[in-house]
């Protein structure tokens, strides 16, 4: 079961974290929505970082959500 991290509203954006079923870490991917109600659009995808050995456990958006730091 997938679940997901409270929105952060940056430059007219929503950023969320889905987790995978282990929570935060491997199996987490940063998310992004124009609206509440609109599509998705995948950031940051969990196959990205799993192929280096990492994992997404913090995001940081910058204030007009054109860049985003993460670790």
């Amino acid at each position: 079961m997938r679940r997901i991290g409270t929105p952060i509203k940056r430059g007219g954006r929503y950023f969320y974290l889905e987790f995978g079923a282990g929570g935060l870490g491997p199996g987490t991917s940063l998310l992004m929505r124009r609206d509440l109600e609109g599509p998705a659009d995948t950031v940051i995808a969990d196959a990205e970082l799993a192929a280096r050995d990492e994992g997404l456990v913090r995001v940081v958006p910058s204030p007009d959500g054109r860049h985003v730091a993460y670790g």
